[in-house]
């Protein structure tokens, strides 16, 4: 009476898998990489969003509107002018654009000036932003008043 094994040695299965280790740990940096610049990317898309948003809203409102960023504490948010009895203020503006947004980990906000106006005529102070990784990679984003684009480009373009 004969038996037919048939299935892989011991040493064939360590092979196949010591191989796979490798490769995961060839591609795992890239990985990281790719994954860190499509954060910076999404964030800086994001960024121009709000921005085309408080234009638009300010013209549609009547209302001034700010995007406040806050370069030390790495995050930003939409604010609204609201006129009182009292005088006038700025509060978060509602939906989505209202919520702070954070900066991904490891990723700086950057620009000339913490605030950026945008007023009920289609005026805006033009400027850029600057979303950088702690590699001094990321992406810009420059604009100016109603009717201009709001562009993303990578820093160095």
């Amino acid at each position: 009476m004969r038996l037919d094994v048939t299935g892989f040695t011991l040493i064939e299965l360590i092979l196949v898998a010591l191989l796979v280790a490798v490769i995961i740990g060839l591609s795992s940096p890239l990985f990281r990489n790719t994954f860190s610049d499509m954060q910076l990317v999404n964030t800086a898309r994001n960024l121009a969003s709000a921005i085309r948003y408080a234009q638009e809203m300010a013209i549609v409102d009547g209302s001034y509107y700010k995007i406040v960023c806050n370069f030390k504490e790495r995050r930003y948010r939409l604010v609204k002018r609201i006129e009182t009895a009292e005088g006038s203020s700025y509060k978060p503006a509602g939906g989505r654009y209202g919520r702070i947004f954070a900066l991904p980990e490891g990723a700086l906000l950057q620009g000339k000036r913490e605030e950026l106006l945008f007023c009920p005529d289609g005026k805006a102070e033009g400027g850029e932003l600057k979303v950088v990784s702690a590699k001094g990679q990321g992406y810009t984003v420059t604009f100016g008043g109603f009717g201009e684009h709001v562009v993303v480009l990578p820093i160095g373009q």
